[in-house]
């Protein structure tokens, strides 16, 4: 049986750090953003390529981006306002 190999999402994010919005700059078709905590936790859910993070706290958290096929990730730095 075959495996099939998956290569990683590559998509940027912007502005990092962030104050308040950031973007997500994909060519691919975004089926769910996630925003996680370090330990992982879910912190936000959206299928939106801008994302209003004014609710979080100063910090470093990952964005996960998944498209129909792939899953990407990425760390940023979230100033306070």
């Amino acid at each position: 049986m075959a495996s099939k190999q998956v290569r990683p999402l590559e998509f940027e994010v912007s502005p990092n750090p962030v104050v308040n919005k950031i973007r997500v700059i994909c060519q691919e078709a975004i089926v769910e953003n996630q925003i996680l905590d370090l330990y992982g936790k879910t912190l936000l859910k959206s299928q939106q390529k801008s994302l209003d993070l004014e609710s979080l706290q100063a910090g470093v958290y990952v964005l996960s981006v998944r498209t129909r096929d792939q899953i990407g990730y990425k760390r940023f730095v979230k100033r306070s306002n």
